[in-house]
């Protein structure tokens, strides 16, 4: 009797350091997982900011270009590559939230709407969207998702509707 109730504490103490170990996993995989997305944020945040100070650098140009202005060539070069970072830092910024669960228009709705108030930002997005969508037919690589191009557009549509 005293030799099975010894088996039977073994037991439950095996069973109990089993369950404080699946709680203690789990516990780390939610620790993990929030610092891994605290550092993708951290990420875009940085890349925000490289952009904005590509923006303060070079307000000159980008002032012009977002009016629609004639740019010089090497002007032309700046806003293109500041504009060209602003919409893959929103395409991949949207896919990260889509990935995580979440809605991914907020970035989207942003660009979108800084697009359609500015006519030389919305001339210079058409077109990077076009070169996009043609590099993304010609190969079997994509470049990155063919449909963020129709997305930006849906959005100006549906905040022209709300305020146009």
């Amino acid at each position: 009797m005293k030799n099975t109730s010894w088996k039977d504490y073994a037991e439950l103490i095996g069973i109990s350091a089993i369950v404080a170990s699946l709680i203690f996993v789990g516990l780390q995989m939610r620790q993990d997982r929030e610092i891994a997305l605290a550092s993708v944020q951290a990420a875009f945040m940085e890349t925000l900011i490289a952009i904005n100070n590509d923006i303060n650098l070079n307000a000159d140009i980008w002032n012009k270009g977002l009016a629609g202005g004639e740019l010089s060539g090497p002007e032309t070069i700046v806003f293109r590559n500041i504009v060209a970072n602003l919409r893959d830092h929103a395409a991949l910024q949207s896919q990260n939230i889509r990935t995580l669960g979440g809605p991914g228009d907020f970035s989207t709705f942003k660009l979108a709407d800084l697009i359609r108030r500015h006519p030389g930002l919305q001339k210079e997005s058409e077109r990077r969207g076009e070169i996009v969508r043609i590099i993304n037919t010609a190969t079997s690589t994509p470049l990155r998702s063919v449909s963020y191009p129709d997305q930006i557009q849906e959005a100006i549509e549906r905040l022209n509707q709300l305020d146009p």
